[in-house]
């Protein structure tokens, strides 16, 4: 048997570098308080669950020679390696005409990126909300996970590790280890194993949703393994989804 190397450069960097990076995208409000400025800061989107935190920092208003907003958006979006994009910056109550360090944007920007991390997020109903891919720089749909969505399957969490299950049990959901780490004895008969967007039926043009033929074998389709283990496929269409199951 042959051994083939790969010695090609522009493809090695490639797959060194970063190919997806998911970001919450969030929206500021920066305003004045009697005795300084506050920073607001909220998830960013429509039907999106309402988290929101409030920081303030005291500094004496000092009018500015020059419009600030500028800078103040500079130094507010600078969000470095957090999980957080800033899509806006609402400047409220003319702050922008004060002179304000961007030390000072700084701290406050950090007090408010860590109040805002501490918040719960407790959705009571799965909503789409949106997350940033980093690489194609462009905000794409997602849904929160309803605690309450899986009762029946709740080791679809997949989790495998205390810290995890005491995440979710925060959120009110009652979870499961993962399957991959159940006892097989005491596992469920022909388990939910993964929810897929890909779809079997749809690559091979037999989707009648988006303008495919109409199937011609009879399932249910099996994926079959060089062990002869075999996965049972169900087509969820009206939720656009491949499940796969476990024999």
């Amino acid at each position: 048997m042959g051994l083939y190397r790969n010695q090609d450069q522009a493809f090695e960097k490639e797959l060194a570098g970063q190919s997806a990076v998911r970001l919450l995208p969030i929206e500021m409000e920066f305003g004045l308080t009697p005795d300084g400025y506050f920073l607001a800061i909220r998830l960013s989107g429509v039907g999106v669950p309402k988290v929101e935190t409030k920081a303030t920092i005291q500094f004496e208003h000092q009018e500015a020679k020059k419009p600030q907003r500028e800078n103040i958006v500079r130094q507010l979006t600078k969000l470095g390696n957090t999980i957080y994009i800033c899509e806006h910056v609402d400047v409220a109550d003319n702050a922008d005409q004060f002179f304000i360090p961007s030390s000072v944007l700084a701290e406050l920007r950090r007090s408010a990126i860590e109040s805002f991390a501490l918040q719960p997020l407790l959705v009571e109903e799965t909503k789409p909300q949106q997350v940033y891919d980093l690489k194609n720089k462009k905000a794409s749909a997602f849904e929160y996970i309803n605690p309450s969505q899986y009762k029946r399957f709740p080791y679809l969490y997949n989790v495998s590790n205390r810290v995890a299950q005491a995440f979710y049990e925060q959120q009110g959901a009652n979870v499961k280890t993962a399957f991959e780490c159940m006892d097989t004895n005491t596992a469920h008969d022909n388990p939910l194993i993964m929810q897929c967007r890909h779809c079997i039926r749809y690559s091979l043009g037999y989707c009648v949703v988006h303008g495919g033929k109409q199937p011609t074998w009879k399932e249910p389709l099996y994926l079959e393994l060089g062990d002869k283990k075999r996965f049972r496929l169900e087509f969820d269409c009206k939720d656009c989804q491949m499940n796969i199951y476990a024999e």
